[in-house]
């Protein structure tokens, strides 16, 4: 009897592991690793622009230099991660991981922009490192952060909704 039972046990596990396998396929661990190293990496950036604005406003010039500098350097982190994320969801897409398709292939056009977007937020983070008080470099880098801040949130949506 106890052995009808562990044979049924099993059966039933199989049957389980069996359907939920296409589920386990669309687990794309890795992607949503890089989004979250690529959200720490932007909050980073963020906070040393504005530690950086606020030594403008109070008319330490030096000390912006130095933050813009420090933003700079985490802005190449950020861009970084943010290409391992685009390379993870296309790496996603071609190898059939996902439940919906349509979602996924936005989730990767959303990383190749922000991808993009990092990389011009990091060489205007460079601009102000050398020139902190260029205020059209500010005002670039301001709606640079705003457009990637939206990327990387329309990204993080579609890949959800891709799983």
């Amino acid at each position: 009897m106890l052995r009808n039972t562990y044979s049924a046990i099993q059966a039933l596990l199989l049957s389980l592991l069996l359907i939920a396998s296409p589920l386990a396929l669309a687990d794309p661990t890795a992607a949503n690793q890089h989004m979250q190293m690529a959200q720490l990496n932007f909050m980073q950036v963020k906070l040393q622009f504005q530690v950086a604005e606020a030594h403008l406003n109070a008319g330490h010039v030096t000390q912006a230099r130095q933050a813009f500098s420090a933003a700079q350097v985490n802005a190449q982190l950020l861009n970084m991660s943010v290409m391992q994320l685009k390379m993870e969801n296309t790496a996603t897409l071609n190898n059939g991981q996902f439940v919906h398709r349509a979602p996924q292939e936005r989730a990767v056009a959303y990383s190749e922009l922000a991808s993009l977007e990092s990389l011009q937020l990091s060489v205007q983070l460079s601009v102000l490192a050398q020139q902190p008080t260029s205020y059209q470099s500010r005002i670039q880098a301001q709606i640079s952060i705003q457009q990637l801040t939206q990327s990387l949130q329309q990204c993080a949506l579609e890949m959800a909704a891709a799983q």
